[in-house]
This record gives structure tokens, sequence and C-alpha cells, in this order.
């Protein structure tokens, strides 16, 4: 099974569904702030026709146990972190087709990030993170920003690792594993986005930025 966290539009949700079509997997989704976000969610999976794989939770993530009987044959973990979203390039269009509160526009349109702001996302995506690594069976967590800032992107994702695996000391401990994406010159703009055991992408005029660990 596969643990989503912060479920946005539910898009992203349907082509985790269609990628798993003919398998018993389920995808639980965490992150639903409003009954209007629900509402969407529900509508966009049905007219995908992938409904009956997705279950989803109002709960806070934070607040459910490792050990949740609801969650225990997950061993994938994705989450998408409510970040700065410092390298989305277009605003409006992220909003529209992330289905996000049109009550950020006003944040991404100052071009800046405030730092109070700025810490306390930083502290709950560490906690976020931190927490998905408790999970028994999770054997992959894959944690992507639409953020630029070093503090969202490798300190939360060196940080947690590190705290986990000194806290669990397990025999096979977590690590950070290079992109397995089948990349080729012709498929990217950018000179090398696969720097290290990142993968990332600056904004451009064609689309936003992102982070993936």
């Amino acid at each position: 099974d596969i643990l989503y966290i912060n479920i946005g539009s539910g898009l992203t949700v349907a082509h985790m569904a269609s990628l798993t079509h003919g398998s018993d997997t389920v995808i639980y989704c965490f992150g639903i702030a409003t009954e209007k976000q629900h509402n969407q969610i529900i509508s966009n999976l049905e007219k995908l026709g992938c409904r009956s794989r997705v279950k989803l939770f109002h709960e806070d993530f934070l607040e459910v146990e490792p050990h949740d009987d609801r969650l225990k044959h997950v061993k994938v973990v994705l989450v998408v972190a409510a970040c700065s979203r410092s390298g989305v390039a277009n605003p409006v269009n992220f909003i529209v087709s992330e289905g996000e509160d049109i009550t950020i526009l006003r944040d991404l349109s100052l071009g800046y990030t405030d730092e109070g702001k700025l810490g306390e996302m930083v502290v709950r995506h560490n906690s976020i993170l931190k927490h998905t690594l408790k999970f028994p069976r999770v054997q992959a967590v894959v944690y992507c920003t639409r953020s630029l800032l070093e503090a969202e992107n490798e300190n939360v994702v060196t940080r947690s690792i590190a705290y986990n695996n000194m806290i669990q000391q397990k025999k096979t401990p977590f690590r950070i594993a290079p992109p397995v994406l089948p990349l080729s010159d012709r498929d990217i703009e950018t000179e090398n986005p696969l720097n290290g055991k990142y993968l990332r992408y600056p904004p451009s005029p064609f689309m936003s930025g992102c982070f993936v660990a």
C-alpha cells in the first residue's frame, strides 16, 4: 500500500492509482483541509475511475500512530510538502491545477518568503518526514517540494534521516538514494538536474521548479 501526505487536488493520486492498476494496492491520503477540497478530490477521482482504491482521511497525519492497523501494509510513502512554493513559476496556474486555496496568491505574489513562516514550515516538514520513517513496514519515502530553498529541501531530508536512524538503530537504516528516472539529454532543459542524490529543477518559462529526494 501507499501513503500520500498532502493530497492536493487528487490528480497525482489518480496517476498513482493508474500505475498500480491491476494490483490490490490501496492509496491512503492525508492533508484534506476543507470540505470543498474533499468534494473536488472525490469529483476528480470519480471522473477518472479510480475512487475505489483511494482512501481519504481528514485527521492530522502527525496524530496517526505508526502501528495504526489501517496502515499496516504501507510500504511506500509520498510526501508533497506544503512548502513556500518559491519555485512556482505561474501562481495562478498552480492554484488552478493543484486545487490550492486562492489565499496563497498573496504570499506567492510577494516574490520572497517570510522568514517566520518559513521557520514554521521547516519544523512541520521535519516532523512529517520523521513520522513517515517510523512506520515499521515502510521501505521507501519520496519527498517532494516546489521550493528552491535548501532549508526546506536538503536540510529537511538529511536531518530527518539522521534523527530516525539514530533513534531506531535498524540493521538496514534509511539512506538517500539517487533518482531512478531514465532521463536523457533530450528530456531535460537544464545541464545537470540530477545533482548527486537529488532531482532538482529550477523554474522556467515552461514549468515550475521542484525538488525530489
